[in-house]
């Protein structure tokens, strides 16, 4: 492996090349096959034996993970890599009797990928219109795939587990290697897992991604305490559902949830401690119009995740305003959206309002309804709802 990383490195690109990507497929158990802190002659390496499209295998092969996470093993061009993803899959390498998985197991199986950091490798037939249309909310999950590229000093891990156990297969794939005999494959299970467990990835600024994966074979009531959480400091936390791409608003020590049998729960948590909070948090496009007494106001606000907002007001009637502001910052207290520059001088929306003689009295969010309203002064005030 050094003498090939050493030859590609000393090799000019001819072909147009800027570098070739190498996967160290060792399945986690034939030498060379682990990398320590300075050496690492690849980009990703096996963990395992080949991953099979049935959750057993699932679970067995991203526990193959965990001692690289815990030795810090698992780093930027050097990361731990538990095989290719078996979402859509109706047969992986056992052939029929790979069942395949269903939705919340394509979930849990994409979101455990994504925390651990592991290579996001598809491996399903992408020509096939039914299968892509099943799981691509899964696939293509921006925030999703934004936990699993993103660093911030740890790889992925479980911080906690439930101490009683299921069994979810009488083999373990994780352990079968290759040329093994069925005697030998027989021997390597049974394949088992705490009830649940849950696992983290810091992703800085404050920010934590959190799994909650359900492994039992019935729905069940889980909770998170943020003081279980590795770096959170704060009893008071922001959560966000990013399967659903929802704010769940600000929770005290702890939240619970009810998981569904091999689902899991993917939530990004913001710890208080690294700033105010948005007590709630709108994102997206939001649209609506509004006609009261022979004034008109068209207004659409797109917030994006970083705490800025694109404000377009239209107002026609006896006068017709139009205002554009891209990025503009907001905060947020309890329902309402602040703009610390609205209202002054060299600010976008009062210079461009006041031209007018109009304002923006108030935003305000119902998380309820995920709707805003705002309140537009011009000659009197106009309330607009606006939806997504």
């Amino acid at each position: 492996m050094q003498l090939w990383d050493d030859i590609i490195k000393a090799t000019p690109a001819t072909s147009g090349r800027d570098a070739i990507m190498v996967e160290n497929c060792h399945w986690g158990s034939k030498v060379p096959y682990k990398p320590n802190a300075t050496w690492c002659p690849w980009n990703f390496y096996r963990t395992s034996g080949d991953v099979r499209a049935v959750y057993s295998s699932v679970v067995s092969n991203l526990h193959s993970t965990i001692q690289y996470a815990q030795q810090n093993l698992s780093y930027p061009g050097c990361w731990a890599y538990p095989d290719m993803l078996e979402v859509g899959c109706q047969h992986g390498p056992g052939g029929a009797t790979d069942r395949g998985l269903n939705a919340a197991e394509t979930r849990s199986h994409f979101g455990a990928w994504a925390i651990v950091s592991s290579p996001l490798t598809l491996s399903h037939d992408v020509n096939n219109a039914t299968i892509m249309d099943q799981i691509w909310d899964v696939i293509s999950n921006k925030e999703v795939i934004a936990v699993n590229q993103a660093y911030a000093g740890h790889s992925g891990s479980p911080f906690k587990s439930s101490s009683d156990k299921v069994q979810l297969d009488d083999v373990n794939h994780g352990l079968m290697e290759k040329g093994m005999t069925e005697e030998e494959r027989q021997a390597t299970g049974p394949t088992t897992a705490p009830s649940w467990e849950y696992y983290y990835k810091p992703l800085g600024g404050g920010k934590t991604a959190v799994l909650l994966m359900n492994h039992g074979d019935s729905s069940a009531a889980l909770s998170l305490s943020f003081s279980d959480i590795p770096g959170v400091q704060s009893a008071s936390c922001s959560l966000r559902d990013i399967w659903n791409h929802q704010e769940l608003g600000i929770f005290n020590s702890t939240y619970s949830s009810t998981v569904a049998s091999h689902d899991a729960a993917f939530l990004i948590v913001t710890d208080a401690s690294h700033g105010a909070l948005r007590a709630t948090a709108p994102s997206g496009t939001y649209s609506g119009t509004k006609s009261e007494l022979g004034a008109d106001v068209k207004a659409t606000i797109t917030i994006d995740d970083t705490s800025h907002a694109d404000i377009d007001v239209e107002v026609t009637g006896i006068t017709t305003i139009s205002v554009k502001c891209p990025k503009e910052d907001y905060t947020m207290s309890g329902s309402s959206v602040n703009l610390p520059n609205q209202g002054k001088p060299g600010d976008c929306l009062h210079d461009n309002l006041q031209k007018d003689s109009a304002s923006i009295n108030s935003v305000t969010y119902d998380a309820s309804s995920d709707s805003i309203t705002i309140s537009v002064h011009k000659i009197l005030n106009i309330d607009v709802k606006l939806t997504k």
